[in-house]
């Protein structure tokens, strides 16, 4: 296969598995340490209900909104934040190999025979070049896409409990249309100049390293280099996330 085909079952396979280990991963991990938080609180609850007056209770009960807020969005970001980590550095093999491959003048004939390649002329360490770049990227854009993803359940969420009547099919799938598409550009455009700094690190042109090569795209570009291909980004990355969203409500829906 030719680019922008040559690759495409192990990018599938990669970007497959590792949205439905984070997306699912994040969501089951955050009910776990929600369900703990709590089953916490309401023992510090029970234990300070029964050592304090009505004034203290009013002053703990302020307290613990704010700590429950706060202890939320940690709940949210924190298994997002670990689950990317751990799948970029995994899928970095990977996505450097598939990136180089849609070059027009890359030789390689395949994923395997890319890996085969990088490894012989750059070594174990060729391999996961511009890891800090793609972490940079990745776990921000799925914290981003989570966090979005989040809040609209709970927005929603508050809004059919006002709407009092059950909620459709059709209308479930509406809310998380919206929801999906939120997630996947927040998650695409904010993250977008990090994309940038991967690519130019992955160039075999460019040995700087990460620091170094953003400091090149500024002094050469001010700041424009920032939005450099987001209309593609987009695409390759809003998409996915939205579609990866979309499905599961639909399956769970359905």
């Amino acid at each position: 296969m030719n680019p922008p085909y040559k690759g495409i079952p192990a990018v599938v396979l990669g970007m497959t598995w590792a949205r439905f280990a984070i997306f699912w991963g994040s969501d089951t991990a955050s009910s776990i340490l929600r369900g703990l938080r709590t089953s916490e609180n309401e023992a510090i609850n029970s234990n300070s209900n029964s050592n304090s007056n009505s004034n203290s209770n009013s002053n703990s009960n302020s307290n613990s909104n704010s700590n429950t807020s706060k202890n939320d969005i940690i709940d949210t970001l924190l298994p997002p934040l670990v689950l990317s980590t751990i799948v970029q550095v995994i899928n970095m093999p990977l996505i450097r190999t598939s990136i180089t491959l849609q070059a027009p003048d890359c030789k390689w004939k395949s994923t395997t025979h890319g890996l085969q390649q990088l490894y012989a002329s750059e070594g174990l360490q060729g391999l996961w070049k511009g890891t800090s770049a793609g972490i940079l990227k990745t776990v921000p854009k799925y914290m981003i896409a989570v966090l979005v993803k989040d809040k609209f359940n709970k927005y929603f969420a508050r809004v059919n409990k006002l709407a009092a009547k059950e909620q459709t099919k059709y209308e479930t799938m509406v809310q998380s249309g919206v929801k999906s598409l939120a997630a996947g550009l927040a998650g695409a455009t904010l993250t977008n100049p990090a994309d940038v700094v991967r690519n130019e690190m992955f160039k075999k042109t460019n040995n700087a390293g990460m620091l170094k090569t953003i400091f090149n795209l500024q002094r050469a570009n001010r700041w424009k280099w920032m939005g450099r291909g987001i209309d593609k980004n987009l695409v390759a990355v809003a998409v996915p996330i939205a579609t990866t969203i979309f499905l599961a409500d639909f399956f769970s829906v359905m």
